[in-house]
């Protein structure tokens, strides 16, 4: 798995900061390439409200490895509140702590 593991990891450092604040509070995709997407994968319930968000591998992928992984959770889930302020950098440090592969 290391050329899938280093293929998520790149997908990881290359999120635009952009991308990774102001997340949107319904499901839907994020950012994502061939291989990869960052979704938003909706709120937690309860009164502390967070984002759920997570990493997966894409059917599409032209690299075999990873298209067999599709469509699991390869990075994630990185929650975080309404309320949080994190940087881009914090919140890709999150989900490279947190790969499943």
């Amino acid at each position: 798995m290391g050329v899938v593991k280093n293929s998520l990891i790149e997908f990881i450092e290359n999120i635009p900061d952009g991308k990774l604040t102001g997340f949107p509070m319904w499901r839907g995709h994020i950012w994502y390439d061939n291989n990869y997407r960052l979704d938003m994968q909706g709120m937690t319930s309860g009164v502390n409200k967070k984002h759920n968000m997570q990493i997966q591998a894409n059917r599409g992928s032209r690299a075999s490895s990873i298209a067999k992984l599709a469509p699991r959770t390869v990075a994630g889930p990185v929650l975080i509140g309404v309320e949080d302020e994190f940087t881009p950098q914090e919140v890709r440090d999150m989900f490279l702590g947190r790969i499943l592969i």
